[in-house]
């Protein structure tokens, strides 16, 4: 800062004191800009006043300029008002910016100030200010980034880099200045090169260096270059799946121009395959090959594993190929086959010829003919396929034979396939010499078993019995004997005994030329005649030829009616006997003679005979209850004083009360597949309304049975009402298709 004072004295006569002032110039440096290279003056100038008198006409001003070099600075004109003997500052301002010279540097600043007060009064002064050299920054001068040649290009760059000055340190940032660190290079000199290490490869960094000059220690900043490492050595254009008899070839891209290390692993195990130093390489079809032992399935993922050569780190690139193993199936070609079935080698007389479903097929497998593994397979098995029948299999064995057997073959083809570990196989095939394709016993129908009058008539209360029944039997030779019966027999057993018994009647069987059999015949059972008619009957034949054997079973009624007519009147639930008389019995009782009918009531028996017909098939107990009722009820049954006939039945009224309605219900019993098992029969319940001929006001007992043609079939019970049948429970030792049924019932009851 400068000061100058500037004093005009004026002498006035008589010695009067004159106004007078002086003019004084102050400034500072200011606002020194390093990086514009520019500073300012805070110029001052004030004015001080003494004695005489001064008439402040506030025309008062100062101005000036200021000069530095050969820039000129203009001090604007500046108004004021002061008093006598005062001192006031009348201008104070920054003056600038100063431009320094290229080092800095600047010399000296002139300022130069006058004022007006009156036109005798004008202060004026000047100052002279050495300004500050300012400090510089550096100028970066030439900047570049590049990737380092070869295997260093993975994780380096290069910097080139040059300054206009001498320089105390070089920083670089690999993110665009956030983070700054040392350089490695020579400040000595201003220019130079050093490498930014530790980089991640396959990576873009946005790198800045800062410079620092020595004098002054100013940082400058270069512009951000953008730059990518190279990337490690990478698998390219490689197959997704290659097959065991083909080659794998391996391409490696590298940028950096660096060698690879591949490794290919299998399963578990790692390295099976090794190439070094190489760039692209072709694993031939032998190595392939060689991976195979490593496979216990067809199917496997190779991992191919390319290191990049020469780095400090261990970069690599992975990739996986599948590998389908082909061409493997074992090699087998023989074996042998015989049947060991005793049964029908007799038939056959050869070892070498099957029956169908009936031979035991044997394979054997000899040392000799053993199956081998390919392509480092290792065997497993034998499986053993004919026909339709479950597959068989028997481990491998390296160093004895194998047999295979299978029962009741469906072919006379056989195949065996030799299987490895990875599940291919090969399979071999052999035939029977002669395959018979023999049938077993069927039945045509399913028999049937009546009671008949010795004439052969159907009778419900004869203990005769014809039974039929008819079938096939298979006709050929197997080899050395002919297919014929071998037994046919039978054996029975009553409703109310569980034992069998074997029937005596020798039975003879009639055979065409075709094989259809057929057999109808009276036989006995536990009386001279045939079978005792107060017992039902289960009866079962069982017919054999070569092979095969079946059975029929035929059910016989009991033998007690449910009406029995006779010349001189009718038995409900039992024969007539003539010796008790009567036109009508009940269990052999009189209950109608002809003195108490009307006359319209005497066609009873025809009226009877022609809407009824026969009942058959009632169970003893039945019998008994019903006839129970009666006793229980009555002992005397009364007359008969109606008979109505419609088309639901017959009514009989006595005129004690008692009603027997007499009714037949035929309908159809659906298919087969509604019947439900039960124990060892089927049953089936049929729901409907069966009206009787006339409503009772009450029902001592209901019983029934089957037409006397369906002895097979039975009723287990039904359900009524007072006016109709609601249920019939039918019981047959099969389930019956559609069958047609009769039903044939009594019911007692009261109808007043």
């Amino acid at each position: 800062m400068g000061f100058i004072n500037l004093k005009r004295k004026l002498f006035l006569p008589l010695n009067i004191q004159r106004f007078g002032a002086s003019l004084s110039i102050s400034a500072k440096e200011t606002d020194i800009s390093s990086q514009n290279n520019t500073s300012y003056l805070n110029v001052q100038i004030t004015i001080t006043t003494s004695g005489g008198t001064y008439n402040n006409t506030g025309n008062a001003y100062v101005e000036g300029n200021v000069k530095v070099g050969n820039q000129t600075f203009s001090i604007p004109k500046t108004n004021f008002t002061i008093s006598q003997n005062t001192s006031k500052v009348v201008y104070s301002g920054k003056i600038g910016a100063i431009k320094h010279n290229s080092d800095g540097s600047i010399g000296t600043a002139t300022i130069s100030a006058n004022a007006y007060i009156t036109s005798s009064t004008k202060p004026s002064g000047t100052l002279n200010v050495a300004l500050s050299k300012i400090p510089r920054y550096a100028q970066i001068i030439s900047f570049e980034v590049n990737k380092n040649q070869g295997i260093q290009g993975l994780t380096s760059f290069n910097v080139s880099w040059a300054s206009d000055t001498k320089l105390s340190k070089i920083m670089y940032s690999v993110d665009n200045g956030k983070q700054w660190l040392s350089s490695s290079a020579d400040i000595t000199k201003n220019q130079g090169t050093f490498t930014i290490s530790n980089l991640v490869p396959n990576t873009t960094y946005p790198v800045k260096i800062k410079v620092t000059r020595s004098d002054s220690g100013l940082d400058t900043e270069s512009q951000t270059i953008n730059q990518t490492t190279y990337n490690v050595n990478t698998i390219v254009n490689l197959a997704t799946s290659i097959k065991s008899n083909e080659t794998l070839t391996i391409n490696i891209d590298n940028p950096s121009g660096a060698n690879s290390n591949v490794y290919i692993s299998v399963n578990n195990k790692t390295n099976a395959i090794v190439k070094e130093n190489v760039l692209n390489v072709t694993i031939s079809n032998q190595e392939i090959l060689s991976l195979l032992q490593y496979i216990p399935t067809n199917e496997a993922t190779l991992e191919i594993i390319a290191y990049t050569v020469g780095a400090s780190t261990e970069y690599f690139d992975k990739k996986s190929v599948k590998l389908l193993i082909v061409d493997s199936n074992p090699e087998f070609n023989n074996f042998t086959i015989m049947d060991i079935n005793e049964t029908t080698k007799t038939l056959t007389g050869n070892d070498n010829k099957c029956i169908l479903n009936y031979s035991t097929a044997q394979a054997t497998i000899s040392v000799e003919n053993k199956a081998t593994a390919k392509n480092y397979g290792v065997m497993n098995k034998y499986v053993m396929s004919v026909g339709t029948n479950t597959p068989v299999s028997a481990n491998y064995e390296d160093n004895k034979e194998v047999k295979l057997e299978m029962t009741n073959i469906t072919s006379g083809i056989i195949t065996i396939y030799a299987t490895d570990n990875r599940g291919n196989s090969t399979p071999v095939t052999k035939s029977f010499t002669n395959i018979v394709d023999y049938k077993p016993l069927t039945k045509a129908n399913l028999g049937s078993a009546i009671r008949v009058n010795e004439d052969g008539t159907q009778s419900g209360s004869s203990e005769y019995v014809n039974i039929s029944f008819t079938g096939k039997i298979w006709v050929g030779n197997f080899g050395v004997k002919t297919n014929q019966f071998k037994n046919v027999s039978y054996r029975y057993k009553s409703f109310e005994n569980n034992e069998w018994v074997l029937g005596t009647t020798k039975l003879t069987m009639l055979v065409d030329d075709d094989g259809n059999f057929s057999i109808s015949q009276r036989i006995k059972g536990d009386t001279d005649l045939g079978f005792d008619i107060s017992n039902s009957y289960t009866i079962e034949f069982t017919l054999n030829d070569e092979l095969s054997s079946i059975i029929y079973t035929l059910n016989v009624s009991s033998g007690i009616p449910h009406i029995a007519y006779a010349n001189n009147g009718i038995g409900f639930m039992g024969a007539y006997r003539p010796e008790n008389g009567g036109l009508a019995q009940i269990g052999g009782k009189q209950i109608a003679t002809q003195e108490n009918l009307t006359a319209s009531q005497k066609n009873l028996k025809e009226t009877l005979q022609g809407e009824i017909g026969k009942l058959t098939d009632l169970k003893t107990s039945a019998k008994n209850n019903l006839v129970a009722a009666i006793n229980e009820n009555t002992t005397s049954i009364g007359n008969i004083i109606s008979v109505t006939t419609n088309d639901n039945g017959t009514a009989i009224k006595f005129s004690n009360g008692i009603m027997i309605c007499l009714g037949k219900i035929s309908t159809i019993m659906g298919a087969s597949s509604t019947w439900s098992q039960i124990g060892q029969v089927y049953g089936k319940d049929l729901t409907g309304t069966w009206n009787f001929p006339v409503a009772f006001k009450s029902i001592f007992a209901l019983v029934g049975g089957v037409d006397g043609s369906d002895t097979a079939v039975w009723e287990a019970g039904v359900v009524k009402t007072l006016t109709a049948i609601t249920k019939i429970k039918v019981r047959y030792p099969t389930a019956i298709n559609y069958y047609g049924l009769k039903f044939e019932y009594i019911a007692i009851g009261t109808w007043k």
